[in-house]
C-alpha cells in the first residue's frame, strides 16, 4: 500500500496536492480537502499495521510458491473445464468413468464374446429343432396337397415341398422351403412359380391352403379364374373345398366363370371397369338373380 512507486498512498498524496491547489481557487473545496487528508492518515495507519503483521509471519518461500502455483492451476482448470471448481470436479468424475471403461474393455469384450456364443448356441438348438420338425412335416404336407390336387383336376400330378439348407441362418430358420410341381406324368418337378398358369396357380393355392387351413392366419383368400379349363365335377370339387376351408380357416373368394361352381354360394359380388379408364374398378353386392343375368358379360363374381 505504501512501498511501491504506484502504491495507493502515493497516489492519494498526489490527489491531496491537487485538492490544495484547487482550494486556492475555490474555498468551498476545503471541506473535501480536510476529509481527504483524514482518510490518508487512516490508510497510513492501516498500512503500518499490516506491515507489522507481515513481519511477524514466518512464511516458507517454497510453500508460498507451491500455494501460488496451486491457485494458478485452479484458474487454468476453470478456464478449460468449467467456470467453477464444482464443474471441474464433475468433469473429472466423468473422465474417470470413461477411463475405467477404456481400461476394462478387454473384460467387456470377453463378456460380449461369451454372450454371443451363448446366443449362437441357443439359435443353433432352435434351428435344428425347427429343421427336424420341417423334415418330418414336409412329406405329410406334400401328400395332403397331392390328394387335394387330385380332387381339383390334377389326377396324375406330382407335388413336393423341398427343404434347402441356407448358407446363413435367417429369422425363419436354417432352411428355405421350395414348392415343386409337375402337372403331367413323366415331367420333372420344377419350381411352382416357373411352370403354373394363372388358373393352375389358383387351384394349386386352393389345394395348399386346404392342407394348411387350420394353421393359416390369413383372413381372406382370393383365387383368380379357378374354374377355368376344368369340367363340371372339378368345379364342384373347388366349391366343396371352399366350404370346407371356410369352416376351419380363412374366408375364401374366387373369380368364377361357370354357374355350377357358384351353386350354394352365400352371397355374390361383381366388379366392373370401363375400358380405357384409369379409375379403380367398382365392386358391389348382387343377388342370385342378378348373378344369373351377369353371366357371360365382361364381369366376374366372387363368393366371400
Amino acid at each position: 500500500m505504501a512501498e511501491a512507486d504506484e502504491s495507493i498512498l502515493s497516489q492519494l498524496a498526489e490527489t491531496q496536492r491537487l485538492l490544495r491547489e484547487l482550494e486556492k481557487i475555490d474555498g468551498s473545496i476545503a471541506q473535501f480537502s480536510s476529509a481527504h487528508a483524514a482518510s490518508v492518515v487512516e490508510l497510513s495507519e492501516i498500512a503500518r499495521a499490516l506491515s507489522r503483521y507481515a513481519e511477524k509471519l514466518d512464511l516458507d518461500p517454497e510453500q508460498l510458491a507451491a500455494l501460488e502455483q496451486r491457485v494458478s492451476l485452479f484458474e487454468t482448470l476453470k478456464r478449460k473445464y468449467g467456470g467453477s471448481i464444482a464443474e471441474v470436479i464433475a468433469f473429472g468424475e466423468r473422465a474417470g468413468e470413461r477411463m475405467q471403461k477404456i481400461e476394462g474393455r478387454d473384460a467387456e469384450l470377453e463378456r460380449l464374446v461369451k454372450e454371443i456364443e451363448n446366443v449362437r448356441a441357443q439359435m443353433n438348438r432352435a434351428g435344428e429343432a425347427l429343421r427336424k420338425l420341417r423334415v418330418k412335416a414336409a412329406p405329410k404336407l406334400s401328400e395332403n396337397i397331392r390328394r387335394n390336387l387330385c380332387d381339383l383336376g390334377f389326377r396324375q400330378s406330382e407335388f413336393k415341398a423341398k427343404l434347402n439348407a441356407l448358407d446363413e441362418p435367417r429369422p425363419s430358420g436354417f432352411d428355405s422351403v421350395e414348392l415343386l410341381f409337375s402337372p403331367n406324368p413323366g415331367e420333372p418337378l420344377k419350381p411352382l412359380r416357373a411352370i403354373a398358369s394363372s388358373g393352375e396357380i389358383s387351384r394349386l393355392m386352393l389345394a395348399i391352403k386346404s392342407a394348411l387351413a387350420a394353421q393359416d392366419a390369413i383372413p381372406l383368400l382370393v383365387f383368380d379364374e379357378i374354374d377355368t379349363n376344368v369340367d363340371q365335377r372339378r368345379r364342384r370339387n373347388c366349391a366343396r373345398r371352399w366350404r370346407q376351408d371356410a369352416n376351419i380357416g380363412p374366408r375364401s373368394s374366387g373369380d368364377l366363370h361357370h354357374a355350377s361352381a357358384t351353386s350354394g354360394r352365400d352371397c355374390f359380388f361383381a366388379f366392373c371397369c370401363d375400358k380405357g379408364s384409369h379409375r379403380r374398378p367398382d365392386l358391389f353386392a348382387i343377388t342370385r338373380s342378378q348373378r344369373e343375368r351377369t353371366t357371360g358379360r365382361n364381369r366376374a363374381d366372387a363368393r366371400w
